[in-house]
């Protein structure tokens, strides 16, 4: 296993960072996030063309191989592009839009990945989880606990959950289901505990 870190598109997004090759954006905006909108999208797409190069390498690769891609938090120039294109949006809706990000799960092994039944949206905690079973990698307990909540409650935020309806509903309202009980419970175990649901 390979967990690498780029800090490719990491702010601050200094105007002209990426030279002459910059994205131009013209729409109007304030001087300031227009200037960062450009470094931005410029090292999107200079992150694009690299993610596409590392799958061109690793489809040659003979052994099996599963690719994750993902950002940990949005850019902070979100909530001002947001607030100005008119697409912010309210209450736990708008909780939801500014901690959503794109993520990318790939294979060399079309076969890795055809039984994945993995919802839409999900929070990052249950990605080790199906990482390991589409590996054929047994799970320790409370990774597999874990892995029974994805399709009830898909996306877990500490200021809201979203359940299996696609509804968005308080945390503090659904603390005391037995599910998000357990996970407390594990979670303080596995980060502050005696790690008794490791299994080791």
């Amino acid at each position: 296993m390979v967990y690498a870190v780029s800090m490719q598109n990491h702010m601050p997004y200094l105007p002209n960072a990426y030279g002459a090759d910059s994205i131009s954006v013209t729409a109007d905006y304030p001087e300031r996030l227009r200037k960062e909108l450009e470094t931005y999208l410029t090292g999107l797409r200079d992150a694009d063309r690299e993610l596409a190069r590392l799958t061109q390498y690793l489809s040659t690769r003979k052994e099996p191989v599963i690719l994750l891609f993902f950002g940990d938090h949005q850019p902070s120039i979100g909530p001002a592009y947001y607030h100005l294109s008119g697409t912010l949006k309210q209450g736990l809706q708008m909780e939801k839009q500014l901690s959503e990000v794109p993520g990318l799960l790939w294979s060399n092994k079309k076969e890795l990945l055809s039984n994945a039944n993995i919802p839409e949206g999900i929070s990052p905690s249950y990605i080790p989880g199906i990482l390991l079973r589409q590996m054929g990698v047994d799970q320790p307990p409370h990774m597999a606990f874990t892995g029974h909540g994805i399709n009830d409650y898909p996306v877990i935020h500490r200021n809201f959950i979203k359940n299996g309806d696609d509804e968005l509903v308080p945390f503090s309202q659904m603390r005391q289901e037995p599910f998000i009980r357990g996970l407390e419970v594990l979670s303080y175990d596995v980060l502050f505990g005696k790690q008794f649901s490791s299994g080791m």
